[in-house]
């Protein structure tokens, strides 16, 4: 069937590209055809949105995919000369169609792919609702939801369910509360707490289950504790660090669930294992420490060229943490060390030995003037007495 909107399209668009447009009345014919049709499709796409906007997907769907399928007619009529065949309509007043609704066939493209994922549970849900069970179909219709959480529709159809639900659960907590019925209970508080509900419990449901499950939660906490505690103290004898740290975490989840208080022997098992926690992390961050500072001396002795102060600074800090620095680095530490102080022994003693040269120098220069000043006093003299 959609042939004849391809067909009715193809001589739309021979024409459009013609060099002879001459309107006649076959063109004014297709321009009424072409209205038509666009505003069918129109009219279906509207009827589409409003079963979307009613939550009503399935209704959308199923009437988008009637043949001729609405995406097949929208792709049709888009065709690449639209636009040119619309202001040709215009120029020579033939009747101008309306806009395919583009964006109503994404939105239901988008619900199709929707509605795709839902389809094996969708078909799982319509089975039921004559076979099944009102909790069979409460458990798919929340799997639905889940899937599919900005369709109110679900909720609604889960809410008179629930509301059967309830007065059969309520039947089965007095029931189960009065028995101590603990797996019951346990399920019961489940199912009340299911974040899926669409229909929240009454809190006089709920309150009497918790307040059992809370007590039973505790005393087996406390059972459990005594268990752990002891298993702490031996972990502590022999110095199990891992096992210690462990069971330590399983106290402190304990602690919680129960909302526990140890006795005096168990506190006493605690603050040793505490104690023993603490020293360990203090040990962990002072290793951390030495590595960074290992990692500091390596880099200042693979300086070129290296800056003696800033080893010395870097072998002081690593020194400092009293423990074994490995051979490789300390030996190539004091090879440069070494080297720079017999450097600087050197130079001290080139020093020393121009200033003792200096020195010989003006003493030599002092002597022989003094030398020669008393020689010419003895020549004056000599002079003189002639």
């Amino acid at each position: 069937m959609i042939s004849e909107y391809q067909q009715l399209v193809a001589r739309i668009r021979e024409f459009t590209r013609s060099s002879e447009q001459e309107i006649s009345p076959a063109v004014e014919e297709l321009a009424e055809r072409y209205v038509d049709v666009c505003e069918e499709v129109n009219q279906r796409l509207e009827k589409c949105a409003d079963f979307l906007d009613k939550g009503m997907r399935s209704e959308a769907v199923y009437e988008a995919q009637l043949s001729p399928s609405l995406f097949e007619l929208a792709e049709v009529l888009n065709f690449d000369e639209a636009e040119d065949w619309h202001n040709l309509c215009k120029q020579n007043d033939l009747p101008v169609s309306p806009a395919v609704q583009t964006d109503v066939v994404e939105r239901l493209q988008a619900e199709c792919d929707t509605e795709e994922l839902l389809s094996p549970l969708l078909q799982q849900y319509r089975r039921l609702v004559h076979e099944g069970t009102p909790q069979e179909r409460i458990s798919v219709l929340r799997q639905i939801r889940d899937k599919d959480p900005d369709n109110s529709v679900w909720a609604e159809n889960l809410r008179p369910l629930e509301e059967q639900q309830l007065e059969e659960l309520a039947v089965d907590a007095e029931k189960a509360l009065a028995e101590k019925d603990l797996p019951k209970l346990r399920y019961l508080y489940d199912e009340l707490k299911d974040h899926r509900r669409a229909l929240a419990p009454p809190d006089e449901m709920v309150k009497p289950i918790e307040r059992v499950l809370g007590e039973v939660s505790a005393q087996e906490a406390a059972e459990k504790a005594q268990g752990v505690v002891a298993e702490l103290d031996t972990a502590l004898l022999n110095e199990d660090d891992e096992n210690i740290e462990n069971l330590l975490q399983q106290w402190e989840g304990l602690q919680q669930q129960g909302n526990l208080t140890p006795d005096q022997n168990m506190q006493e098992v605690l603050d040793r294992a505490y104690a023993h926690r603490e020293k360990k992390q203090k040990e962990k961050e002072q290793e951390q420490k030495f590595q960074e500072a290992k990692d500091q001396l390596w880099n200042a002795v693979s300086e070129d060229p290296p800056d003696p102060a800033e080893i010395r600074r870097c072998w002081e800090q690593a020194a400092a943490f009293d423990r074994q620095i490995p051979d490789s680095l300390r030996t190539q530490a004091q090879k440069i060390l070494d080297s720079i102080d017999r450097q600087e022994k050197m130079r001290r003693l080139l020093i020393g030995a121009g200033s003792g040269a200096f020195a010989l120098l003006i003493l030599v220069l002092g002597g022989y003037y003094f030398y020669s000043k008393k020689q010419a006093e003895k020549r004056d003299a000599v002079l003189a007495e002639v």
